[in-house]
């Protein structure tokens, strides 16, 4: 299980699960692995090598993870509140501004930083140059993955639309203002028949 979101609660009966520290501000090049019990822990290499850590890892990259971790921790539950709450204001804000849009998943039970939609009827890439030109940054497509050029297999598997798909991600830093611009050049973007 990959906990992307630090702050998100894991199921009771989850065994292990990985964070990658760039998601509270720490390096790149190490990961946390999380093991819920560890008398059932196996090394999936060679049953010959008993060692429970393998390969090599970094001193300076494990402590600045740590100090990361901890800075995160401190101010977490504020980021996390101002995220929710930005996250419902732009729920609004595209749903009043528009028509037909499709907001995928519920505004309560979601990981506050990602907003998926589907405007029906838009070219999501020629809309991105109208708004990016402007000076703006969504996406589109899956956040699945950037490689193959195909609809969001999870958008599709949730009932939406395969065209016209397009991803915001918040950050504890955006003010309502700036969303509020987002929202504004975005329905430029479309009425200007991208």
């Amino acid at each position: 299980m990959s906990s992307a979101y630090p702050l998100s609660n894991l199921p009771d009966n989850w065994d292990s699960a990985i964070w990658d520290p760039k998601y509270f501000g720490g390096p790149s090049g190490i990961a946390l692995v999380g093991i819920a019990n560890s008398g059932r822990w196996q090394n999936p290499g060679p049953i010959i090598d008993k060692r429970r850590v393998y390969g090599s890892f970094s001193k300076p990259l494990l402590l600045a993870t740590a100090v990361a971790l901890e800075n995160w921790t401190k101010r977490a539950r504020e980021d996390f509140v101002k995220l929710t709450e930005l996250n419902s204001f732009i729920r609004q804000e595209l749903a009043s501004q528009i028509k037909d849009i499709k907001i995928a998943g519920d505004g309560d039970n979601c990981d506050p930083r990602f907003l998926a939609f589907v405007i029906p009827g838009t070219h999501s890439e020629e809309v991105l140059r109208k708004v990016e030109a402007q000076g703006v940054l969504i996406d589109a497509g899956s956040a699945c993955g950037s490689g193959p050029l195909s609809p969001s297999h999870v958008l599709t598997a949730m009932g939406y639309s395969e065209n016209g798909n397009y991803r915001i991600t918040l950050k504890p830093a955006h003010s309502k203002e700036g969303l509020k611009k987002l929202v504004s050049v975005l329905v430029k973007g479309i009425a200007a028949g991208a």
